[in-house]
């Protein structure tokens, strides 16, 4: 007897065409995302009409710029993946006891690392170009591309603006990074084109250098911001306990736990951030008499504050769970 064992192998889900099309069919459908996938595909647009043109013109600043402009590009489709991951998995399950919000903490660290390799390279090479005393060579026919990519960055960056300036009522560090990238973009190319009019309209060459100087000062400001941005998203994706605003608020209500009736001591409190929002976290209560009450209690004014909880009273050896 022969048992034949027929095996369906779906490799369809695993591949990148799948993968791509499938995460950027759900950022699709949140407005935000819509902005991410549009921008990055100018993005990725524009750099191949800037390397393509960079090339015929023999102007290596520009086809420089074209791959400083799809590196760009790639951070910003990540973000836009990490935004449609939590829409295809809304809720929590076997893999991620608290959802998968965290995607997005990811990205935010991720792209900060890689603005700031940028940012470094911008830096060494605006450094370069002073030290080596280099002319420029630049044809005043690349003029157009960069106005039109100033329009592009320009139209995208005061759409993003607010997710970089005002965190607390756009807190969302991954779009904050995305505006980073843009205004990056933005300020670069201002400086170039500043530099390349007074360049072919006053002959003024030394401005290139002017150009370099800008450009350094630009990148060290762009530094101390990517900082801040890695230094939040790092010690939220060690797991650390929350910091400045959410940190008060929590010793305050801890606090207010402490003077609850029949409350003898708050201790073993334990909270962690799993995105900018989101906070969870355990402690144990040491009480007289009844514990249930006290436990509501707890729950009652830590609500609002941490998106989950557990309660542990403790009374004398006895110690009872609630959630």
């Amino acid at each position: 007897m022969c048992d034949h064992h027929h095996h369906h192998h779906d490799h369809d889900d695993k591949t990148s065409f799948k993968f791509f099309f499938t995460y950027a069919s759900s950022g699709w459908k949140l407005f935000e995302g819509k902005v991410l996938i549009i921008y990055s595909t100018l993005l990725g647009i524009s750099s191949s009409v800037e390397i393509f043109s960079g090339l015929y013109l023999q102007d290596s600043h520009v086809v420089t710029e074209g791959f400083h402009t799809m590196f760009h590009a790639l951070c910003i489709w990540a973000a836009m993946i990490a935004l449609a991951y939590g829409i295809n998995h809304p809720n929590p399950d076997k893999s991620a006891s608290f959802g998968y919000a965290r995607a997005q903490v990811i990205a935010a660290f991720g792209n900060s690392i890689f603005a700031l390799f940028i940012g470094f390279f911008a830096l060494f090479e605006a450094v370069h170009e002073i030290i080596s005393e280099e002319i420029s060579d630049s044809n005043p026919e690349i003029m157009p591309i960069l106005f039109g990519k100033l329009a592009l960055h320009m139209v995208f960056f005061l759409h993003l603006r607010g997710f970089l300036f005002d965190n607390d009522k756009l807190p969302n560090d991954n779009l904050g990074v995305v505006a980073l990238h843009c205004l990056g973009l933005l300020t670069t190319d201002l400086i170039r084109v500043f530099s390349l009019y007074f360049e072919f309209e006053c002959m003024a060459y030394p401005l290139y250098h002017t150009e370099s100087g800008l450009n350094i000062l630009w990148v060290l400001v762009l530094i101390c911001i990517v900082r801040t941005y890695l230094y939040k998203n790092g010690r939220i994706l060690l797991m650390c306990s929350p910091t400045g605003k959410y940190r008060e608020i929590l010793l305050k209500k801890i606090r207010e736990i402490s003077l609850i009736e029949g409350v003898v001591s708050v201790k073993e409190e334990k909270m962690w951030m799993l995105n900018n929002q989101e906070i969870v976290g355990s402690l144990k209560i040491e009480v007289h008499g009844e514990g249930k009450n006290v436990a509501a209690k707890a729950e009652e004014i830590l609500n609002g504050v941490l998106s989950f909880v557990v309660v542990e009273v403790e009374n004398s050896d006895n110690i009872e769970s609630y959630l």
